[in-house]
């Protein structure tokens, strides 16, 4: 099975009890020499590894197979690409998020004057996976290659699959709200973080959704000891132990919706324990 914990932090991987090593010209060698170069053979990994995650739970595998029967072993539709991405085996690498599109690469046709679509049968298949911690990642070369091989033995021949590296965007959540006089405030606002946690859980959110204030404001406010949710804030976090993209926030905000990026990517709460933040401010 492959989880998580197998993605391993730079050195971990040593020398190992044994290296079977061979040499061309045996009669010609030294045989002290001979062991002397075999013992000095050492290794280590220069970079972590990832793209491990969780194996599949009882229902993820009933789901997939569900999906997976109507389709008769054959990639056609984009769910079928989803479907058939996400239940990639475990030994091959872990995809966390997939996202199916057909983007419409195109190029500017000077007789015409216009754009025109260069290969309307490409698929692309954005796809994220986890880190050391866990965490959503980009998945290594291996994984996508691993991946692309997969799918080849199942699409239609005129299909042409691209794999692409979707975005992560990491948010921090701050809220302001004020408590009824008959409970304990401390025990309200820890309750509220608790359920906000569980919203921005990250095997709950999928690639291109939305966050939706007044889902927060609901949840907030359904907490009992809430008396009213006074304000929430989000804002993008980048840099160091987060993304490497910054997003606009303000700008992406459309009526009450923070709406993902025109290339796919997905929104994380990256440290919940620190990222999502509560007061309780005076009536």
């Amino acid at each position: 099975v492959c989880s998580s914990d197998l993605n391993l932090p730079i050195g971990d991987i040593g020398l190992g009890e044994f290296v079977e090593s061979s040499f061309n010209n045996l009669h010609n060698l030294d045989n002290t020499l001979k062991t002397i170069v075999s013992g000095s053979i050492r290794f280590d990994n220069s970079e972590p590894s990832s793209g491990g995650g969780p194996g599949e739970t009882i229902e993820q595998i009933r789901l997939q197979a569900l999906a997976n029967f109507p389709t008769q072993n054959r990639n056609v539709t984009k769910a079928d690409y989803l479907v058939r991405t996400l239940s990639m085996p475990a030994k091959y690498g872990y995809i966390s998020k997939a996202y199916v599109t057909q983007d419409y690469l195109v190029t500017m046709d000077t007789d015409k004057q216009n754009f025109i679509n260069n290969n309307p049968l490409a698929i692309s298949i954005y796809i994220l996976s986890t880190n050391l911690q866990g965490k959503i990642d980009r998945a290594s070369n291996v994984v996508k290659k691993n991946l692309k091989t997969y799918l080849s033995y199942e699409k239609m021949m005129s299909d042409a699959v691209i794999i692409k590296d979707a975005y992560y965007v990491n948010v921090k959540v701050n809220f302001d709200i004020t408590v009824l006089p008959a409970y304990n405030s401390q025990d309200v606002l820890t309750k509220c973080i608790s359920i906000l946690k569980d919203y921005f859980d990250i095997s709950k959110w999928q690639i291109n959704q939305p966050i939706i204030y007044s889902d927060i404001y609901n949840l907030i406010g359904s907490v009992k000891g809430v008396q009213s949710v006074i304000k929430v804030t989000i804002d993008n976090l980048a840099g160091g132990n987060y993304s490497d993209y910054s997003y606009d926030i303000m700008a992406a905000t459309k009526q009450g919706i923070i709406y993902p990026s025109l290339d796919p990517c997905i929104f994380e709460v990256r440290y919940p324990d620190t990222d999502i933040y509560g007061r309780i401010v005076a009536y």
